[in-house]
């Protein structure tokens, strides 16, 4: 897949538009595109297989624990990035399409919660805590998305804020730090999880209470947004976990493990600030590029030079 985006690149490089180039070329910058957007995906799967492979685990009648575990960890590093995405680059995109972000969330949510509500259970066997826990929890999950995708619009029709996404976010992680497990390594390692996601569903409730104060954006244009801001997303891609089993090999105590999250919570919240950070300042030196001799001109604290005959 890497082969294949260099080389359509190169391709693009050319500006090719005569004849055929000009009729395909429409095609190929939509593969570009696709590709581009699909390797990060695809690159995590990769990574998370090969670990399991190498290590080992994830066999017989521990796959669907190994499926619950790292989707649902997965899940969580996708909400902070997407978060971090919509906060740095996405509020155009948002204010185009006449809605509200809690309505995505919501509708994220309800969707999830449809799923946990009928696969968290192996239907023909004996109810266990755990999949009770589970499947109730997804109850909850879809009747309070479909709550915040009513609730993201007011009377008028116009997009509205609501902390229905946060207070869900806030409640699952209550129930994940009472979630009982068999490795005491799991049971703190839930706990942990279950902390780091309330502290994500409360920071979320005072981002948008008191920081934003119901509005998209503290700027017109959302370029700007407030250093709190950054905390939300950074809480939920910490708040992941793993396979208990594995780690009770491999790991000391269940702080180890945290510190890794967190790290690596770090890394990705950096580099997608790091990426919008650039394309912000190509777009300032293009756009200062046209203006720099008018700003010269019209600058009061610039001499002009006037030649000598």
């Amino acid at each position: 897949m890497m082969i294949v985006q260099v080389v359509i690149g190169f391709y693009l490089k050319l500006h090719l538009s005569k004849g055929i180039h000009g009729r395909i070329r429409r095609v190929i910058v939509v593969m570009h595109g696709v590709i581009g957007k699909a390797m990060p995906v695809v690159s995590w799967a990769q990574m998370l297989f090969g670990g399991i492979t190498a290590m080992g685990f994830c066999h017989d009648d521990h796959l669907g624990q190994c499926l619950a575990h790292f989707i649902m960890g997965s899940a969580f590093i996708a909400y902070g990035i997407m978060l971090t995405i919509l906060l740095l680059v996405g509020q155009f995109w948002l204010r185009r399409s006449g809605r509200s972000q809690e309505f995505f969330d919501s509708l994220i949510i309800a969707a999830w919660g449809c799923v946990n509500t009928f696969t968290e259970h192996r239907w023909g066997s004996d109810w266990s805590h755990n999949d009770l826990q589970h499947t109730t929890m997804g109850i909850v999950w879809w009747c309070a998305g479909l709550l915040g995708m009513w609730l993201s619009r007011n009377r008028n029709g116009r997009p509205k804020r609501n902390l229905i996404p946060a207070i869900v976010i806030l409640l699952t992680g209550y129930a994940m730090s009472a979630h009982p497990q068999f490795l005491e390594i799991s049971t703190m390692i839930h706990t942990i999880f279950g902390y780091t996601l309330m502290a994500a569903g409360l920071t979320r409730i005072i981002e948008i209470s008191f920081v934003l104060k119901d509005r998209s954006t503290l700027s017109l244009d959302g370029s700007e947004p407030n250093s709190f801001q950054y905390l939300p997303p950074f809480v939920t891609q910490g708040a992941t976990h793993a396979n208990g089993s594995f780690l009770n090999g491999h790991v000391r105590s269940n702080s180890e493990t945290q510190h890794i999250h967190d790290a690596e919570a770090y890394e990705l919240e950096g580099l997608i600030s790091d990426e919008e950070d650039d394309s912000k300042a190509a777009a300032d030196s293009h756009t200062m590029g046209s203006q720099r001799v008018t700003d010269e001109e019209s600058s009061p604290l610039v001499r002009k030079e006037t030649t000598r005959g």
